[in-house]
């Protein structure tokens, strides 16, 4: 692998509207070069394994190859990362399908130009008395019943929504639990660690490491229910005003991201995918990336499809979550971006 070579920043939420001065050289002005580099910058909602793609593009060259110096930002959820998009502060933003599809019904120009991953990784975990009463063999009523009264730590939009919508499918209300937000998953985990929360919601590999440590037990995984394993998640976004004045440097950032989908796909390069995402994420172990890496289904070639796009708004709206959403070819998403012949 080569060595890592990119640019990451993490910023809090609260200050991704000031991303304007800092951001200002790469977001306003996509003709700034050094030489033939055009200078871009992504963020990303959260860093999770999924958005971690993006990262591998980086650290694979793949970027450099396609004549782009990449700066990557953590901003601290969806909200963050649309509101930059808007003022057009970041070229291009991870974001999760539901938060996507919010932003362009409060009128957003938001165009997903790449699938990161599809299907929901997401993981509910529970500690201490709760953890105890759970019964491996139950059906998904019967676990989530555990959680009755208790406190569920999240993080993102997402997350919060994906606690109802696992009720809702078990035929339990969205009272059934109290729902907490927390600035990290990370946090929310080591909360229900140490007793201050009975539960929390999240994504590989936090979710992972805590149960292969035995500190949590798995309440649900969104994989298990069906509706959800094949539905577009985790997305590659910019504005459709800056694909539309910046065709080819949208071109290049997507096919960059695609290929890097299609490299950790690829079985024979997982050792070294397990090496840099244990480097990435520290403090996981190898096993932890290893179990992670199963869980997550990265797009190959970073496609998305309409029965995706539909089996997702079918998703939000019968948990009450978007009403009248639309994802249509070529307006909300397209694969056009994306050069196939180049993706090795």
């Amino acid at each position: 692998m080569r060595a890592f070579s990119g640019r990451h920043r993490v910023v809090g939420a609260t200050l991704a509207l000031l991303l304007a001065g800092s951001l200002a050289a790469c977001g306003k002005d996509d003709t700034a070069s050094d030489g033939d580099t055009k200078k871009v910058t992504i963020g990303k909602a959260v860093d999770t394994l999924g958005y971690s793609i993006v990262d591998i593009a980086i650290e694979q060259g793949f970027f450099k190859e396609r004549g782009l110096d990449v700066e990557v930002v953590t901003l601290g959820g969806s909200a963050a990362a649309n509101s930059a998009l808007a003022a057009g502060d970041l070229q291009f933003a991870g974001l999760a399908s539901l938060p996507f599809l919010q932003a362009r019904q409060s009128g957003i120009d938001v165009k997903s130009v790449a699938s990161l991953d599809y299907g929901v990784p997401l993981q509910l975990v529970a500690g201490g008395k709760r953890k105890d009463k759970l019964k491996a063999d139950a059906g998904l009523k019967e676990r989530l019943e555990v959680l009755k009264g208790g406190t569920v730590g999240f993080v993102s939009s997402t997350d919060g929504g994906f606690i109802d919508l696992m009720l809702e499918q078990a035929g339990l209300p969205k009272g059934t639990v109290r729902k907490v937000a927390f600035e990290s998953a990370q946090a929310a985990v080591a909360a229900v660690e140490f007793g201050r929360l009975d539960a929390a919601i999240g994504s590989p590999p936090t979710t992972t490491a805590a149960v292969e440590r035995d500190v949590v037990a798995t309440v649900a995984s969104a994989r298990e229910i069906p509706e959800y394993a094949e539905m577009t998640y985790d997305l590659l976004v910019t504005t459709g005003k800056y694909a539309k004045s910046n065709p080819e440097t949208v071109k290049a950032v997507a096919t960059a991201v695609a290929k890097a989908n299609n490299y950790v796909r690829d079985k024979a390069n997982r050792a070294a995918v397990v090496k840099f995402e244990t480097g990435h994420f520290k403090g996981f172990s190898a096993s932890t990336i290893e179990t992670s890496l199963d869980i997550v289904t990265f797009a190959e070639g970073g496609r998305q499809s309409q029965e995706q796009w539909d089996n997702a708004l079918a998703t939000f709206e019968s948990g009450g979550l978007l009403k009248g959403g639309k994802a249509v070819e070529g307006e909300a998403w397209t694969n056009e971006y994306i050069d196939s012949a180049k993706l090795g």
